[in-house]
């Protein structure tokens, strides 16, 4: 769930605070890296077709070049894709806010360690 299930009007029970702001972020920076990590696959899947076909090309030592160079560039891609995911989740495990590997950790746990009573 990408938006935060609070409610829009202040000063209700379940209004929206500083937690949801907090999960709001996280919850769109893990889409944005599900989204970048679909189109690194896709470009891979590409390069493949582009791969097989590259020896109907008119110069196929240049076309398997620039392949092997977009297949690299990809690799790349994904690889700082997972770093930056286990960068930002083991901040966010050592903080508090994740409850461990796999865990579902809370902002409110996060918050409430750091004396703001929630």
């Amino acid at each position: 769930m990408l938006i935060p299930d609070c409610n829009p009007v202040p000063g209700l029970p379940t209004s929206c605070g500083v937690i949801e702001l907090i999960q709001l972020a996280v919850n769109i920076y893990n889409f944005l890296l599900g989204f970048m990590a679909i189109i690194a696959v896709l470009i891979l899947v590409y390069c493949g077709i582009r791969l097989f076909l590259y020896q109907f090309e008119e110069k196929p030592e240049a076309e398997l070049e620039a392949v092997k160079l977009t297949i690299r560039r990809a690799i790349y891609g994904m690889i700082l894709i997972i770093c930056a995911y286990l960068i930002v989740f083991t901040l966010l495990w050592v903080l508090g806010v994740q409850n461990g590997p796999g865990g579902a950790g809370t902002v409110r746990g996060f918050l409430n360690s750091f004396g703001f009573p929630i």
